[in-house]
């Protein structure tokens, strides 16, 4: 049982990169479990639910082309056997898990412009609010939101530091133990759910009172995402494995306090 855990983590490390749609975007860190979003794409695979497709009013037709482009992310992907991480040492695991990782970022590049093509000017403006929503206050890191939050060079210093300390808090693999006890993983749970609600309020302190209203203007209108059933980490922002690891609908960052009203 403690093998199946362990190869649905690892699942779960790599199926997590690449997430962009028309904005820049760096490089995931390394060694971060769960630091992604939900499945193979990242923020793409959230085009596979039914609620989202109704709230962009996605027609028959760009569903089809949709699911062609997204499956082009799963297959990268499927070939792989995470059986063979188990007898391997962490440098080595490492190595293979990066190689997989740069092979779905690439299939998440072109399955992202292929997207970029069906989907209308109004569709693609409020996917991008709701991909915002799904990836929560670690967007802030990214280029194009830090730029269009209009951030100072000492405010991406203090981002970049704390994803720098939450990536230190779990260590190489994201503090992923195959052979932990289920009592182990419980405890890893609240710790890694515990750091996920602090890294939040510590980002959010970093903005304005002016930029949080930008940010909050950025989200749109509050989307409700349907809890995912099964699966590792399903349904619980920060399950088993790090922070954000599984599904089911994402927290709008905490509000910032007036120290921050600058």
């Amino acid at each position: 049982m403690r093998h199946k855990h362990w190869l649905m983590g690892a699942a779960c490390v790599v199926l997590l990169a690449g997430s962009t749609l028309a904005q820049d975007q760096p490089r995931r860190p390394q060694g971060g479990f769960g630091f992604g979003r939900g499945g193979a794409g990242g923020e793409l695979q959230i085009l596979n639910m039914a609620e989202v497709q109704k709230e962009l009013g996605v027609t028959d037709d760009q569903k089809t082309k949709i699911t062609e482009a997204l499956a082009g992310v799963q297959q990268a992907g499927g070939g792989f056997n995470f059986r063979e991480l188990q007898n391997l040492s962490q440098e080595e695991r490492q190595k293979k898990m990066e190689e997989l990782r740069a092979k779905m970022e690439g299939a998440t590049k072109k399955a992202t412009e292929a997207i970029n093509g069906v989907l209308d000017a109004k569709q693609k403006e409020r996917f991008a609010q709701l991909r915002l929503q799904r990836q929560g206050i670690a967007s802030l890191s990214t280029p194009a939101v830090a730029e269009k939050l209009g951030l100072t060079q000492e405010q991406k210093d203090k981002i970049a530091k704390l994803g720098e300390d939450r990536r230190a808090a779990f260590g190489a693999g994201g503090g992923f133990n195959p052979n932990a006890t289920d009592e182990e993983r419980r405890a890893a749970r609240e710790k890694a759910q515990k750091a996920t609600q602090k890294y939040e309020t510590d980002m959010a302190a970093v903005l304005t009172a002016d930029q949080k209203a930008s940010w909050e203007k950025m989200l749109g209108a509050k989307f409700d995402f349907p809890q995912q059933r099964g699966g590792f980490g399903a349904g619980r922002p920060g399950a088993a494995g790090g922070p954000g690891a599984g599904g089911g609908e994402r927290r709008r960052p905490p509000p910032t306090t007036d120290k921050t009203d600058r």
